[in-house]
């Protein structure tokens, strides 16, 4: 039982590291530059005109006959913001042991934190991209929806699935170098195998059940659902969700640790 708890007894015993070493990476990103922080609120803004020139003004999309265009806008944007940090995360986290080798010798450094790391940074700058989505919903229907405030009950499973896909690619990408070309192909067929860009109705029926089986799927549908449609996350998508980012976080965590004790040999 003691073993089970391991990852999150690691993770707390690691939290002031974790906070600084975030802290660090999102400094670092912009280090250098003219605008420095200031491009964590640049980005996203820069991506949500972006979709609102092409699909509100240009292409004038909707997701039904009455909505507005914009209404489209902010339909691909709710899947889309949770969707660019979880694929960030696990890309750099495939190559976070390799970049630090450094690290890697010194025996008293936490390995585990640097997954974690690559996970909370972008999660963060996508949090800034929800807050300013949020504010352009407010400014365009002049209310969001109460179900906002459960916008934490789909951040739990989400990072939990996101940290344990991050510790077992983490460790692979120290194996097997060619990861690190596959990962990115990977992820654009998985995004298009979510209905992130199309909405789920467009899926045939009888490929359902297998787009259903997606665990990213039930977090596209939560962050849809409490920030347009003002429903709570459906409860047995997000249980699923739940139950599958469990198993991965785990399942990550002592691959991890079982493949760091050789990171030494091979680097």
């Amino acid at each position: 039982m003691n073993k089970l708890w391991e990852p999150l007894q690691a993770l707390y015993r690691c939290r002031k590291l974790i906070q600084l070493m975030v802290k660090r990476d999102l400094l670092g990103r912009y280090k250098g530059s003219f605008a420095g922080a200031l491009w964590t609120v640049a980005n996203p803004l820069a991506l949500l005109f972006i979709y609102w020139f092409v699909f509100s003004v240009i292409l004038r999309v909707r997701v039904a006959p009455d909505s507005k265009p914009i209404d489209y806008v902010f339909y691909i944007l709710a899947g889309l913001l949770p969707w660019m940090a979880f694929s960030e995360a696990l890309i750099r986290s495939n190559t976070c042991i390799l970049e630090n080798p450094n690290l890697v010798k010194k025996v008293v450094f936490p390995l585990e934190v640097l997954p974690v790391n690559t996970t909370l940074s972008s999660g963060i700058n996508s949090l800034v991209g929800i807050l300013l989505l949020i504010l352009l919903v407010l400014g365009s229907r002049g209310s969001v929806p109460w179900t906002v405030i459960l916008l934490p009950v789909i951040l739990l499973p989400q990072l939990l699935l996101t940290v344990g896909f991050g510790w077992f690619l983490a460790g692979l990408g120290v194996f097997v170098r060619d990861t690190n070309h596959i990962i990115g192909l990977a992820l654009t067929i998985w995004m298009f195998l979510c209905p992130i860009v199309y909405p789920e109705s467009m899926v045939p029926k009888a490929l359902l059940p297998w787009f259903r089986i997606n665990p990213f799927l039930p977090v596209v549908t939560s962050y849809r659902n409490v920030l347009l449609k003002g429903t709570p996350p459906d409860a047995y998508p997000w249980l699923y969700l739940l139950g599958i980012s469990v198993v991965i976080f785990f399942l990550g965590y002592f691959w991890f640790i079982r493949t760091k004790k050789a990171f030494a040999d091979v680097i």
